[in-house]
């Protein structure tokens, strides 16, 4: 709190840290949905980001977390 000229001020400041959760994945289709459905009330209220680190799926992995996720990486075993 501030005084100024007899006066109190308050700051309201609220700060939030933002955490990460990151998801492995490689042909998880069967079990993608539920998981990432499961965070979105989190995600919508800006306290996660959900990151979807793929493992070179050759099933619909991807496409179906695509809306559920903030981003993709795409990882490839070079």
């Amino acid at each position: 709190m501030a005084e100024q000229r007899g006066y109190v001020r308050k700051l309201n400041m609220e700060f939030h840290t933002v955490k990460q959760i990151i998801i492995p994945t490689r042909n998880e289709e069967r079990y993608i949905f539920n998981t990432v459905r499961g965070l979105q009330d989190l995600r919508k209220e800006k306290l996660c980001e959900i990151i979807l680190v793929d493992g070179m799926s050759v099933d619909k992995t991807v496409n179906i977390a695509t809306q559920y996720v903030d981003k993709i990486i795409k990882n490839s075993y070079d």
